[in-house]
């Protein structure tokens, strides 16, 4: 796949198709087709721009400027619903991409329409959301990440998760979209739902039927060579960048010792370099360290596939873990049918709550604040849980009861990092207090985190 170059010698008694694709775009659906139909075709790659926009080149080709848009001959061919049902009609009648029966052919139509009319408008919003997050002014951040939050959590997310009921449901009855055979409706839906499973959070996915389908689809030998025809663009787009940035750059004898967008060799390396860890980009394969691009540990350890800033303009966003089960800390094993449960996941969260506990008094001692003394210690021992109901006698520092997080945050620093463990996992890392008030007060928290070091002293 090159800028304007053909990748298949077309004959004069063969179809003449050109794909006009762009990369991070619904024109996967379409390259995926053509070679399920084993069509010859030519590849022309339009890159998106620094905005994300697709080019205006495009509306060379179509008014419209949108992909995927195909040229068959003389005619202009867009919109991948209506493409995927051209290119069949025309040029697979011997490849049962289309049912014959009616009951098929019902949920064929029903879902090459739904899934552009109904599930794509909503991904393509959480896509938008996201990016105005990102793109915000430091200065507006917090209202602008107020606003986005509240959309995703009283919009975007459930509808999200409602679409993704409902075709987990649906392909609980059918191996495939429309009945048992692979049609073009599969071909229109992968894409969708390979965004869909990235965008919700791996905490909410649940959906072993979506997993068995994307995982059938992503063995059809067609979609293999698709994607070999899509990570190879993005190689050589890659490459090309590098060697132009390579030939302006002056030769350096070390330069095979940088690494990180610092561009830092070992030497000059700090502690605070050397305590940080680092990620590998499974696109270029470069070596990151966390700070430097502005991702968490305790994020990084949910991460499958990490693309750095460049790599993630070709390859998409990073791909986090996909949750298997419910009842073990690597919540992204697919072989843990048969494995105990651990505590702090969920399955041990919901067997806790089920169970019913004796009342905790036989094994506590009750006193007010002012009986718990040295003295009362020494002659009594310290045996059991002392539970004092209220601190008045205790002759302890404590801060006023209306204390804010954010009138500590000033007392202890914003820098100042704190411990904390996540519950499911039973790992711990380190966060600094800012991000834990952002995570704190942000409507979508998928993790629970338990923080140790927050007990207030006479510090």
């Amino acid at each position: 796949m090159t800028d304007g170059q053909n990748t298949t010698t077309t004959a004069s008694n063969v179809p003449s198709i050109k794909l006009y694709w762009l990369n991070e775009s619904r024109a996967d659906r379409i390259l995926f087709l053509l070679e399920e139909l084993e069509l010859p075709y030519d590849i022309e790659k339009v890159e998106r721009g620094p905005d994300k926009l697709a080019p205006p080149d495009l509306k060379k080709i179509h008014p419209l400027g949108k992909s995927p848009v195909i040229k068959d001959g003389d005619k202009v061919v867009a919109e991948s619903g209506f493409i995927i049902d051209y290119l069949i009609d025309k040029y697979g009648k011997d490849k049962n991409l289309k049912p014959t029966n009616s009951d098929d052919l019902f949920h064929y139509n029903y879902f090459l329409h739904y899934i552009e009319g109904s599930l794509m408008p909503i991904l393509v919003m959480k896509y938008i959301f996201l990016n105005v997050q990102k793109q915000a002014p430091w200065i507006v951040k917090p209202v602008v990440n107020g606003i986005c939050n509240k959309v995703d959590t009283l919009y975007l997310r459930p509808n999200m998760k409602t679409h993704l009921d409902f075709l987990e449901g649906e392909l609980g009855q059918r191996k495939w979209l429309a009945g048992e055979q692979f049609s073009g409706a599969d071909i229109q839906a992968g894409f969708a739902l390979e965004m869909l499973m990235k965008l919700l959070s791996p905490h909410e996915d649940s959906s072993t039927n979506i997993s068995r389908y994307l995982k059938a689809m992503h063995e059809r030998p067609a979609y293999k060579r698709a994607m070999e025809k899509i990570v190879m663009s993005q190689r050589n787009s890659t490459n090309e960048k590098l060697k132009t940035k390579n030939s302006s750059s002056p030769s350096n004898p070390n330069d095979e010792q940088r690494y990180c967008i610092c561009q830092k060799r070992e030497d000059e390396l700090n502690d605070d370099d050397n305590n940080d860890f680092m990620i590998e980009c499974d696109g270029c394969n470069g070596w990151f360290h966390g700070k430097c691009v502005d991702l968490a540990d305790r994020i990084a350890d949910d991460i499958e596939k990490y693309f750095c800033n460049e790599c993630s303009k070709q390859q998409g966003p990073s791909i986090f873990k996909q949750r298997r089960n419910q009842h073990r800390r690597d919540y992204s094993d697919a072989n843990a049918d048969n494995k105990p449960t651990q505590s702090g996941t969920q399955d041990f969260i919901n067997k806790l709550k089920r169970k019913i506990f004796p009342s905790c008094e036989p094994v506590i001692t009750r006193l007010k604040g002012n009986q718990v003394t040295a003295e009362y210690i020494a002659k009594n021992g310290f045996t059991k849980p002392i539970l004092v109901a209220n601190r008045d006698g205790l002759d302890m520092t404590l801060p006023n009861r209306t204390i804010t997080l954010a009138e500590i945050n000033e007392l202890v620093g914003h820098d100042r990092f704190i411990d904390i463990i996540d519950c499911e996992k039973q790992v711990t890392y380190k966060m600094s207090f800012d991000d834990y008030i952002e995570y704190f007060e942000s409507f979508e928290r998928n993790k629970i985190y338990n923080v140790l070091s927050l007990e207030i002293s006479n510090t």
